[in-house]
């Protein structure tokens, strides 16, 4: 997939979490043992047509320095602990390079890294379409990631402080319910990493050669 020039597409994955139930940062994890791990499978998605972000705790920003060491145009941020999503979110917009550029912004969570290539495709064909409507990936009518947004939503969200501190996905659903809401779209019957996430050590069982997920 190319550049469009009409816009500019910002990445931020989110990986600002405590990780608590996995004990370990998610985005440092591989899917066998060996292989890259998490933020670079989902970075690959992107970076050859947008730019990417990765929001992480500020102690963790070395790991994923490392980590992604083979990718010098993803973008590392520091975040503090405590909030939410949204704060990570608009972390990774208001701080990064290109934020102020970006017209379009896509909130990946760095725990899901099966999302395919052909869902990505699928959400920026759809994002191009309709360029003001929330674009989001369904698996068997359950919502998914990634969300692309446009950036005009990140400026709504910094004028409302209190959400902030809050999941992203409440202040989308305040948002819909408020006067001018944005088109909110679903695209259905995309693939399964678009819902599968690694949210605890028994969400994966690796066997050195490839991986059960349960």
């Amino acid at each position: 997939m190319n550049r469009d020039e009409r816009r500019c597409d910002l990445v931020v994955i989110l990986a600002r979490g405590d990780s608590r139930r996995m004990g370990t940062p998610k985005g440092l994890l591989s899917l066998t043992e060996g292989g890259p791990p998490f933020a670079a499978l989902i970075a690959e998605l992107y970076r050859s047509w947008a730019d990417v972000v990765l929001v992480a705790r500020h102690r963790d920003v070395e790991h994923y320095v490392v980590a992604l060491a083979d990718m010098p145009e993803v973008e590392i941020l520091g975040g503090d602990p405590g909030g939410e999503t949204a704060l990570t979110l608009w972390t990774g917009w208001n701080h990064s390079r290109c934020g102020p550029q970006a017209t379009h912004i896509w909130a990946h969570p760095v725990d899901m890294p099966l999302v395919g290539a052909k869902t990505v495709s699928a959400l920026a064909a759809a994002s191009r379409r309709r360029s003001e409507a929330v674009v989001r990936p369904t698996r068997n009518e359950e919502p998914g990631h990634p969300v692309v947004l446009p950036a005009t939503l990140l400026g709504e969200l910094a004028a409302h402080d209190p959400w902030l501190q809050r999941p992203f996905r409440e202040f989308l659903a305040w948002r819909s319910s408020q006067p001018c809401a944005p088109e909110f779209l679903a695209l259905p019957d995309t693939d399964a990493g678009t819902v599968q996430d690694f949210d605890r050590p028994g969400d994966l069982v690796g066997d050195g050669e490839g991986a059960e997920y349960v």
